[in-house]
């Protein structure tokens, strides 16, 4: 379909449920690289680049089964990551995050620089910068980067900036190295959050989850588990700008008022009309005014939410 024809001016009303959170779905799906014990993973979205992660984890051995539409089950027992299908890491942003947990696991992983979103600047560097910190040899041959680590080993140093992907980057890397790993001006985003919560459920030893400052403590080995992940907060704020923008009276479902704590004052603040119940929203028709508004590093506005709020303010 090339097309999308809206015929418009009518308000909408109705329930809609929050999916899964692709942001935190496929670091997840990343991290089970690291275990070759079954993990169980629900709540995920069956988005393109959920499917491509899944798609390239396949490609090199892993084995996968859906249990019911948004359940998984995914067992990495025999992985070659010298056959990682190559043609969708230059498609998504995401694919980046194979590097960690490969690293750690092969001690060695060959890719093309991920592709994907191309909004801002989204440079590679902070990842290579850190895995360089934790003991790994970086060499680029046209288009392909060599990353080894023959034996990773903690340390404590600063991101260079607060990079999500990077952060998770090392997290993954760091929970089988050698001793320990201090990261200051760490992201703080739910996403870190929710993949430190599912290394933890494998067996690792991270502390400091939701703060800019993670500890963790290298353990020999990690093993299995059913995890769920969160609802996605993008999703959350697209449907309150949506109903913003329609002046409709909508309730959102699976809905988590600690995603969009800054996101909710400035809704707010905009004259937007909603009610908070347990795990739902509920948005009225509402007369909106000018505010100021720019994004923040969480638990700041996300970036993400900037375009669907400008949309409503129009």
């Amino acid at each position: 379909m090339n097309t999308f024809v809206i015929n418009g001016g009518k308000p909408l009303k109705g329930i809609i449920t929050v999916s899964g959170a692709k942001n935190a779905a496929t670091p997840i799906l990343a991290a089970t690289l690291l275990t070759k014990e079954e993990c169980i993973i629900d709540n995920i979205p069956r988005i393109k680049d959920v499917l491509f992660m899944i798609e390239t984890l396949e490609s090199m051995g892993s084995k996968t089964k859906w249990i019911n539409k948004n359940k998984l089950s995914i067992k990495n027992d025999r992985i070659n990551f010298k056959n990682m299908d190559t043609s969708h890491v230059s498609k998504m942003r995401s694919s980046i995050l194979l590097i960690g947990p490969l690293l750690s696991r092969f001690k060695e992983v060959e890719t093309p620089k991920p592709g994907g979103c191309h909004i801002g600047a989204r440079s590679i560097e902070p990842h290579l910068r850190a895995l360089k910190g934790l003991g790994a040899t970086i060499t680029k041959k046209r288009n392909l980067y060599q990353i080894r680590a023959k034996n990773l080993k903690g340390k404590e140093f600063t991101m260079s900036e607060f990079s999500v992907t990077a952060t998770e980057n090392i997290l993954m890397a760091a929970v089988l190295a050698k001793g320990t790993t201090t990261i200051h001006c760490a992201a703080s985003d739910i996403y870190i959050e929710d993949l430190a919560k599912f290394l933890n459920k494998l067996g690792a030893k991270i502390k400091g989850i939701g703060t800019h400052n993670l500890k963790i403590e290298g353990v020999k080995k990690l093993h299995g588990a059913k995890y769920k992940v969160v609802p996605d907060p993008i999703e959350m704020g697209t449907f309150i700008s949506l109903a913003g923008a329609t002046k409709s009276k909508i309730t959102i479902l699976n809905f988590k008022e600690e995603f969009l704590r800054m996101e909710l004052e400035k809704y707010q603040e905009a004259g937007l009309k909603f009610k908070i119940e347990k795990n739902s929203i509920t948005i009225y028709p509402s007369n909106l005014k000018a505010i100021k508004l720019h994004n923040m590093p969480a638990p700041g506005f996300t970036a993400d939410l900037i375009q669907p709020f400008a949309a409503m303010m129009t």
